[in-house]
């Protein structure tokens, strides 16, 4: 694997590394206070854990030459990868949506909303620095 491959590699690792954290953060603090827009945001990150698992698996793959299975090489792996985070995009939106009515129609409580604060701030900063990690290796 080339150096270009081996810096792709590492970033998705470091990707898929941030978003387990903050996917278990999410889904802790959401349960607790009875968020739905904390869990909703949960849902959202384990997409990306799942986009980021996919995305690592494609550039290892991707960076492999030629064989006699695959005469043009391994390239296309990233495009199938990126039609799978798409689907998964979908699939939390749908599912988000559906969360959503249901807490508008029966409703309930919310408690120790600070915390859901504090979990998104600690999450926008480490998406801010995985995000622009990804950016100069893309």
């Amino acid at each position: 694997m080339d150096s270009v491959a081996r810096r792709k590699a590492r970033v998705a690792a470091v990707s898929v590394a941030s978003n387990t954290a903050l996917v278990v953060m999410k889904v802790v603090v959401g349960l607790s206070i009875g968020s739905v827009s904390v869990i909703s945001e949960a849902i959202h990150s384990l997409m990306d854990l799942l986009a980021a698992a996919i995305a690592y698996f494609a550039v290892r793959t991707s960076g492999k030459p030629a064989d006699r299975r695959h005469q043009y090489g391994h390239g296309k792996v990233e495009s199938v990868s990126g039609l799978v985070e798409a689907l998964l995009i979908f699939t939390a939106a749908g599912w988000i949506v559906w969360e959503a009515a249901k807490r508008i129609m029966h409703g309930g409580p919310l408690e120790a909303a600070g915390w859901g604060v504090a979990v998104m701030l600690v999450s926008a900063a480490a998406n801010t620095v995985v995000s622009r990690m990804l950016f100069k290796v893309g």
